[in-house]
């Protein structure tokens, strides 16, 4: 046996060399090759392994330890699981691992995989628990075994799934292949799925040996899900495919239930929440099966984040609940920050009866959401016969003064969310109902102090969002999640079509590519701005100038003053300055008093001041303070004229007392326009300015 070979073959960081000369090797060779493998081999093969991460060194340290190794315990420890990991495979080294792993017997290949699967992975480590999985899952299907269901193993098998999904949808999976799933079949290792852009989540579980266990064992399992949440595609979204998997056996979904409601009371992120949900939906479970479990459902409803909220409350609606537990679901559901929820369940109380539903329903009367607590008060008058409020008065034509009754809002006390994950997903479960006047600010306030704590939690938990929907009104969590995956905080109105036509010259259609441009209405294009603006500041940011004081949307002088004198070290945008100006409401000279010896500068960018800025501050041009102190003494906008020449409004032009270098802003001339009912063109010239 040449020593100096497989010296030279581990320097070489050859691993396909060091696999042809372990497959090669005579019983007398082996005996040597051990020797020299705990004398120096292991020690050198350590060395280049831990030099660099290459996959080449890492490939001989796993294939010498396999191979070489006289106990399981040995191989497993020198492994060094965790230190080290492959991270892709293209030329399927995990398979070469897995077949000298079955080689060494059934015995012996099943402690190895108990004590590799019982490996702890802390912190960075984590990204190599896959590599356990990828190599061991050869020998769990060669011999047969029960797939482990430790916390290494389950969190591997669902990150190799979640990196199938990645490679399925990547432009450029011709060019590299992750670690996978192995089965065991004519005598080596293969992939249990085939990685194409065919390969769907249902091709994974059914790939899958003891589906379901691994399954129930990941639902056990804190946060071992929640990189699915990035399931959206069709073929891959985590509802169907557990309804399909389910119904052709390839899970036993009465385990899986019980499961998935116990894992709703751990504090687990929201994305793995939210794909459980999704599991759960999946299900279907039958009513029975609700009001069996309504116990368990009502002891996590208060707790679980809001995306998960609306399945509970839909399969528990449905089940017929009895009145004790419907009167407890409700209590909770109105007791909760969701919207939506809240509105499903007073549209349900509208076609029952009952004291319960009279309970919830005032409950509902009593909320502070003025469409809510009108619409309870609607079904309570309609019950006991009385009148739900007065109609608005009619105009000289007979029509009302406007569409509907405005309620007035109360200027309670703004409430932010929660600088967390569990903000942020009350946050988006706020903006798919477009519920309240504050949604945007709140959103955009949220993502200003969620990234100035931590901005890497931020990035990570929005990049594993399915991407918002372009055309929502709610426009801060399309910007922020466009910036976080793509670093680009601009927003395109173009969008690409393709349209299809036949000429008559064959059967098939001739396609024509198009580019359309949809432009937003002035006060969304301005909020559009302001968002873009604020994406870059991220992390260095503190806080916005314009996020409100009160519930109503409206911003305080006094709480407007404290924020500038705070700003000094990061200076406004200048979207960000007006929007606190329209935000001030009704403001008296003397609030100017409260920016007395005030100044601040415009945010050059950088985090610091230009020579530019600082020379324009100190003349006033540019001064921010001096800006409000102007809209303040002018009393801030006037209120339009409003009339009624025929069905709509129409009114007068908007003057706002700012200087030229804010009117010229996206938005406000349009904002400023007048309106009529002969012309619906937006006017390109601010009307303050003619």
């Amino acid at each position: 046996m040449d020593i100096g070979g497989l010296d030279r073959m581990v320097e070489n960081c050859d691993w396909k060399a060091v696999r042809d000369a372990l497959s090669a090797m005579s019983d007398d060779d082996r005996e040597v090759a051990v020797k020299w493998y705990r004398r120096s081999g292991r020690a050198l093969a350590r060395r280049f392994a831990g030099q660099e991460w290459h996959q080449n060194p890492r490939v001989v340290q796993l294939l010498l330890a396999l191979a070489l190794a006289e106990t399981p315990e040995e191989a497993s420890r020198n492994c060094q699981w965790g230190r080290r990991f492959i991270w892709r495979d293209d030329e399927m080294a995990a398979a070469c691992c897995g077949d000298i792993l079955v080689a060494r017997g059934r015995d012996w290949a099943a402690e190895f995989v108990r004590l590799a699967s019982s490996a702890t992975f802390r912190g960075e480590s984590q990204r190599g628990v896959g590599e356990v999985v990828a190599i061991t899952s050869a020998a769990v299907a060669a011999y047969g075994f029960e797939s482990p269901v430790t916390e290494t193993y389950v969190v591997g098998w669902t990150s190799l799934i979640s990196w199938a999904h990645t490679h399925q949808k990547a432009p450029n999976r011709e060019q590299w292949s992750p670690l996978a799933l192995h089965t065991y079949s004519s005598g080596s290792a293969r992939l249990a799925y085939a990685l194409s852009d065919r390969l769907t989540l249902g091709d994974c579980l059914a790939a899958t040996p003891s589906a379901s266990e691994l399954l129930a064992a990941a639902l056990a399992t804190p946060n071992a899900l929640h990189e699915w949440a990035a399931f959206s595609e069709e073929g891959w979204k985590v509802e169907p495919t557990i309804r399909q998997v389910a119904v052709t056996g390839v899970v036993d979904r009465g385990p899986l239930l019980d499961h998935a409601l116990r894992a709703l009371s751990r504090d687990d992120r929201a994305n793995n929440q939210r794909v459980i949900g999704e599991l759960l939906k999946g299900l279907d479970p039958s009513a029975d099966e609700i009001r069996e479990r309504a116990a368990l459902i009502l002891h996590v409803l208060p707790t679980v984040h809001g995306s998960v909220t609306k399945a509970l409350l839909g399969m528990a609606l449905s089940a017929g609940l009895s009145d004790d537990d419907l009167l407890d679901l409700g209590t909770m559901i109105l007791s909760r920050p969701e919207k939506a929820q809240k509105v499903t369940l007073v549209s349900h109380l509208s076609n029952t009866s009952g004291t319960t539903r009279q309970t919830l329903l005032g409950l509902a009367a009593d909320s502070d959401d003025a469409a809510l607590a009108a619409k309870a008060r609607a079904l309570l008058g309609a019950v006991d016969g009385s009148d739900s409020g007065p109609m608005p008065a009619l105009s000289d034509e007979g029509l009302p003064p406007w569409s509907h009754q405005v309620e007035s809002f109360h200027p309670n006390q703004f409430g932010p969310f929660t600088a967390n994950e569990a903000g942020l997903d009350q946050a988006r479960s706020d903006e798919q109902t477009w519920s309240r006047i504050t949604t945007e600010a709140a959103f955009l306030d949220l993502a200003v102090r969620f990234a100035h704590r931590d901005l890497k939690a931020l990035r990570m938990a929005v990049a594993s969002w399915p991407e918002p929907n372009w055309y929502s009104n709610v426009r801060a969590p399309y910007l922020l999640h466009q910036w976080v995956t793509t670093s680009d905080p601009h927003r395109s109105y173009q969008r690409n079509s393709s349209w299809y036509r036949y000429d008559g010259a064959g059967s098939e259609p001739v396609v024509e590519q198009h580019t359309s441009t949809i432009l937003p209405s002035a006060h969304l294009h301005f909020t559009d701005r302001l968002i873009e603006e604020t994406m870059p500041r991220l992390g260095t940011l503190t806080e916005l100038l314009s996020t409100p004081s009160r519930a109503n949307g409206t911003l305080a002088a006094t709480e407007l003053a404290d924020r500038v004198r705070r700003a000094k070290g990061t200076g406004y945008g200048r979207y960000d300055l007006v929007q606190a100006l329209f935000r001030l409401g009704a403001a008296t000279p003397s609030d100017s008093k409260l920016f007395a010896g005030l100044s601040l500068h415009p945010d050059d960018g950088g985090g610091g001041r230009s020579w530019l800025a600082r020379r324009r501050s100190t003349s006033g041009t540019l001064d921010g303070a001096d800006v409000i102190r102007s809209w303040i003494a002018a009393g801030g906008w006037s209120a339009r004229q409003v009339d009624f020449p025929s069905v709509e409004p129409q009114t007068s032009g908007l003057s706002l007392p700012l200087p030229d270098w804010l009117l010229d802003l996206d938005g406000i001339a349009g904002m400023c326009a007048p309106t009529s009912t002969t012309s619906r063109k937006t006017n390109n010239r601010n009307p303050s300015r003619k």
